[in-house]
Order: structure tokens, then sequence, then C-alpha cells
């Protein structure tokens, strides 16, 4: 699992749930190898982490009602980044087969950005 600094390897809460921290280990290397930057890196990462734990269910058996409820209690910034880091996340993984659908296809996204 990639670090961001030494502190984090021992904080619970930016360890991904186990059956996900491969697949955001490969979407992280491909995000690299397209030439985001660092600082994308490391915050599509910590965002994706954060869901998987929050959420709790495996890549493939997360809704659109779980995304709906990890972002209930967000400021229209923290949706909005949210939001767009697990529709790349699911879009890269769907290529994949690693997902069959993404929670945010039948998102609205007027209620993910206002308040």
């Amino acid at each position: 699992m990639k670090y961001w600094n030494s502190n984090r390897k021992s904080c619970e809460h930016v360890e991904p749930r186990e059956d996900w921290k491969e697949s955001i280990e490969l979407w992280i290397d491909w995000m690299e190898a397209i030439g985001r930057t660092e600082e994308t890196l490391r915050t599509r990462w910590y965002q994706i982490v954060r869901f998987s734990k929050i959420v709790n269910k495996s890549i493939t058996d997360v809704t659109e009602d779980d995304l709906i409820f990890y972002l209930a209690g967000m400021g229209t910034e923290g949706r909005r980044g949210v939001r767009s880091c697990v529709k790349v996340f699911y879009q890269w993984g769907m290529k994949r087969g690693l997902a069959r659908c993404n929670p945010t296809d039948t998102f609205k996204a007027s209620w993910a950005i206002h308040e």
C-alpha cells in the first residue's frame, strides 16, 4: 500500500478495506502514469480509502444509496470532490472488470453540488 508519509502507516482511518487495497493501488499507479500531480494522487487516494472504509462493502456491492449516505454530511466542495473521485475510480474499474456498475451513473449531479 502506498503511503504519503511515514506517520500514516499507523493510522487505521487511512487504511482501505482489505479487498479494495490492490484496486486502489493499481488505480493510483494508473493516475500517476497518465500524469496526475502528486497532490491529486494524495487527495484521490485519501478520498477513495475513506469511502471504502465508511461504505464497508466490496467494490462490486456499492450502490448509489451508499454514495448518497456517504456524501450526506458533507459541504458542497467535499461532495463535489468525493463524487468526482468515486466516478473516476468506478469508470476505471469497470473498464478493467473490477466493477459491474458505477454508483455515480444514476446519481443526480445537482444534489451532489448544491446545498
